[in-house]
């Protein structure tokens, strides 16, 4: 059970949402190791194919890093009491 909650995590973003970036990252990375393993065994594999979906696959990863920062400053601020104000 843990096993699944773990692989249910790695698509989610901090919301505990479904991340399509997260989605579109792990399958062109799926596509870049198929290319790479192809290229590796003697196949003939396009320069600029492989360029673009390694690019892609780095940009996908990339725009997710904000997404763990920001949940890290919002849950410091979050933790953080605030002097309480009396009205009258």
């Amino acid at each position: 059970m843990k096993f699944i909650t773990w692989v249910k995590g790695a698509f989610e973003d901090q919301g505990g949402t479904l991340s399509s970036k997260r989605i579109a990252g792990y399958y062109s990375l799926f596509l870049l190791t198929n290319l790479v393993n192809k290229s590796l065994s003697g196949a003939t594999v396009n320069d600029t194919v492989l360029f673009v979906i390694a690019t892609f696959t780095f940009l996908m990863f990339g725009l997710t890093i904000p997404e763990w920062f920001s949940a890290k400053g919002e849950n410091l601020q979050g933790s953080v009491k605030q002097p309480e104000t009396k009205t009258q």
